[in-house]
């Protein structure tokens, strides 16, 4: 990912605020990150990251966010240490999530605006897909009910 350091004029930064909301990037931590990059590289989102990304809404650490998943998936998804670890580092370096403190040897990590605004675009990416499937599904039922209906009405002849 490219990004420019910051550095603190008064000028420079309004300058930059301008320029920045010019081309949709975002400031984190310091550097600039570009939110189409970010878009590209995480929507259409697995469903492991996006389990991951939504879960991390409240403070939580590597072992709390498996946990959580596999509570709130039903067992269905079930993360190894690797994958939450691997996931939790991307979603960092990137800036869709944040080190908020260490307990017991423990990282906490929560969600940042970007990544509350990234996991919004892969809700509404959700919905549309739902939206689609529900109205294939309606068709398909309607097919169903015909065929029935045609299937009776050629039996009674």
């Amino acid at each position: 990912m490219s990004y420019i350091k910051l550095y603190k004029t008064a000028d420079g930064l309004f300058f930059l605020y301008k320029l920045l909301t010019l081309y949709h990037d975002v400031i984190y931590g310091g550097v600039i990150l570009n939110i189409e990059k970010i878009r590209k590289r995480f929507i259409p989102m697995s469903e492991t990251m996006f389990y991951i990304l939504f879960s991390l809404q409240e403070e939580r650490h590597g072992y709390a966010v498996m946990q959580y998943v596999k509570e709130l998936t039903k067992d269905r998804i079930i993360l190894g240490a690797g994958t939450i670890y691997q996931s939790l580092g991307k979603l960092e370096s990137d800036g869709l999530i944040t080190q908020i403190k260490e307990e017991d040897r423990k990282k906490v990590y929560k969600i940042t605006e970007i990544g509350t605004q990234i996991l919004l675009e892969e809700v509404q990416c959700i919905k549309e897909i739902y939206h689609n499937v529900e109205g294939l599904l309606c068709n398909e039922k309607a097919i169903q009910r015909q065929i029935f209906i045609k299937k009776k009405s050629s039996e009674g002849l």
